[in-house]
């Protein structure tokens, strides 16, 4: 039998000498392909073990098996560092466990959701009167905005930069759109002009792209989207949470155009993966792109679902 409270504490401990050790920890997994594998048992125990014996496996067996992305020296792929504050409520997130279907499912959750959701908009300058939700990733968010966008201009061609991240192609794939690279300048930014937008259904501008941290034209680009009947996303995942600073927002300019904007906590504002808000400037024409709702989450209530959001994760749809 398992003492919540006295595992809990010893969880608690080990996190904490974790995130004290983890400064002196190799930084890249000290493991080869398929050695954990190898120390794991082939099928699942028989008999439950104890809480001390699951931490010590973490210290034995997955410790030497970790790249360390908490760590102050990891600066490959793009920064995703928590603190504490952050673990401690992802611990009662987990403990009250919701399920945000619709608001009835969970008022606490769907609203709560949707103020701080507008709070980051105050914080990162964006315009009033944008709605924002949670997604997984920068992927789901993008996914979602291009499914948003052919709803909208009836269109199947996507545009962005050849610096874009590969998640507009692969999401692109996914929905069976038509995916267009554009060439960049000198200073690796998207090109505006010596391309046709007649049929494009959306154009996608980077502000801080993957491998140079550029930042794409989008005033320009919002303008010539606009002028053609496309919708102008803005994937600003990495670099658009530098905008809580005042001093950083000439990376923002003409963002305030676009017709949604993706920018990730996980990067950069101490929040454990996954977390990414998405914002629209278009509600109602991006709720009519989702909206579905079956007949046993139907209820009277007059209030916003995150399951009409475009949100397709579990606690959206119930599955």
């Amino acid at each position: 039998m398992t003492d919540f409270r006295e595992d809990g504490a010893a969880a608690l401990e080990w996190a904490a000498r974790y995130l004290e050790r983890v400064p002196e920890l190799p930084v890249l997994a000290q493991v080869r392909p398929g050695e954990l594998t190898a120390k794991l048992p082939a099928s699942a125990p028989e008999q439950p073990e104890s809480f001390a014996d699951v931490l010590r496996d973490m210290d034995e067996l997955l410790l030497p098996a970790l790249t360390n992305w908490q760590s102050p020296r990891f600066f490959s792929y793009f920064a995703v560092t928590s603190s504490e504050p952050a673990i401690l409520a992802e611990l009662l997130a987990a403990a009250l466990n919701q399920v945000a279907i619709v608001w009835r499912a969970s008022p606490a959750s769907t609203e709560l959701e949707l103020r701080v959701a507008d709070w980051v908009r105050q914080l990162l300058g964006l315009p009033t009167g944008w709605h924002g939700h949670i997604e997984d990733t920068a992927s789901t968010s993008t996914l979602a905005a291009l499914i948003a966008a052919r709803h909208v201009t009836g269109r199947d061609v996507v545009v962005c930069s050849e610096h874009a991240h590969s998640s507009v192609e692969k999401d692109a794939r996914m929905l069976g759109m038509e995916l267009r690279k554009v060439p960049v300048d000198d200073e690796l930014r998207m090109r505006v002009d010596g391309y046709d937008l007649d049929d494009v259904a959306c154009v996608v501008a980077t502000v801080g792209t993957t491998s140079f941290a550029s930042v794409d034209p989008v005033r320009e680009l919002a303008e010539r989207a606009h002028a053609a009947g496309a919708w102008l996303h803005v994937d600003a995942a990495y670099a658009g949470s530098s905008w809580i600073c005042e001093e950083e927002r000439w990376s923002a300019d003409g963002v305030e155009l676009a017709d949604s904007l993706v920018v990730n906590p996980h990067k950069w504002l101490l929040v454990p993966t996954d977390c990414s808000l998405v914002w629209t400037a278009r509600p109602d024409e991006w709720r009519e792109a989702f909206t579905l709702t079956p007949e046993h989450l139907r209820t009277s209530d007059e209030a916003f679902s995150l399951a009409d959001s475009g949100r397709r994760s579990a606690a959206a749809s119930g599955r």
